[in-house]
């Protein structure tokens, strides 16, 4: 007699969750099949990836959305003084569900197509990108690698796209028709770190009276590190070929290594510009002719 209520407590029970799930479930289409539940989603994460940086997140509109598949166009970050330091026109990702549960911002891939990312160094010898993702670390304190927002934006694969590099007053470049894999991430460190792969793409100024375009950047940009730059890359010049490997260290004898692996072709001028270009980031140089 007793165990009559128990399986109508049961039903009752399995009922209620059917309802929920089917509830998440219209929920869930919402969100992903109607412009509303997408514009709806949109904010959402706005709110949730602003409310964990000091700067600001912003996405104009999702035009498709999946079970961890996002397509969407105008995505930024911009610095806490209003510079955007990451334009896409157009996103293409793939999110790590995992990772999203447990709090972190990642990628299994990405391409984005159109836009910008700047490389620029704030007063207190960050990244301007890190200082739009992390915050610093009070007065005093060294930074701590478990707290802040954690992210792992891998193989984001860039199409006609835009490096802005601006590494001090005289280095002011933008390479522009840019095609690549880019992958930031901060996951265990204190900065954030920025790899660069295949990058190709051709510099909007002419250097030297001739063009330049890259044949193939690789390398590893960070705002928290003994070694901030560590760059390889092929330049064709004209009718030339320049290989070169470039460092910039914080903490060293001299500042910037420049070592020219390879040159073809390539004239006296084209390697004078270079190292003054380099010399303006610091004074503190080093050249190794191959």
């Amino acid at each position: 007699m007793r165990s009559r209520p128990v399986v109508l407590w049961l039903r009752r029970g399995l009922l209620i969750c059917g309802a929920l799930a089917l509830c998440a479930l219209a929920a869930g289409v919402w969100c992903a099949q109607t412009e509303a539940g997408r514009s709806f989603t949109a904010r959402r994460i706005e709110r949730l990836v602003t409310s964990q940086i000091p700067g600001r997140f912003t996405i104009d509109k999702i035009t498709r959305l999946g079970w961890g598949t996002l397509e969407a166009s105008e995505v930024r970050f911009y610095h806490p003084d209003g510079r955007c330091v990451l334009r896409v026109k157009e996103a293409e990702v793939d999110l790590e569900l995992a990772d999203a549960l447990n709090g972190r911002l990642s990628f299994e891939s990405a391409v984005a197509r159109g836009g910008f990312m700047l490389f620029s160094s704030d007063p207190d010898g960050r990244l301007s990108f890190e200082a739009a993702l992390d915050f610093p670390p009070k007065p005093g304190e060294a930074s701590v690698p478990t707290s802040g927002l954690h992210y792992n934006m891998r193989n984001m694969r860039a199409e006609s796209f835009e490096l802005v590099l601006k590494l001090g007053d005289t280095f002011d470049y933008r390479v522009v028709d840019v095609n690549g894999l880019i992958t930031v991430r901060r996951i265990d460190t204190p900065g954030t770190q920025v790899l660069l792969a295949d990058i190709r793409g051709r510099v909007q100024q002419e250097v030297a009276g001739a063009r330049v375009r890259i044949k193939q950047l690789d390398g590893k940009i960070t705002g928290k590190a003994r070694q901030v730059v560590a760059l390889t890359t092929t330049l064709r010049i004209a009718d030339g070929d320049l290989s070169v490997s470039l460092g910039y260290f914080d903490r060293a004898k001299h500042k910037v290594e420049l070592r020219v692996l390879k040159k073809e072709g390539v004239a006296a001028t084209t390697l004078t510009w270079l190292v003054e270009a380099v010399a303006g980031v610091s004074s503190d140089i080093r050249v190794e002719d191959s």
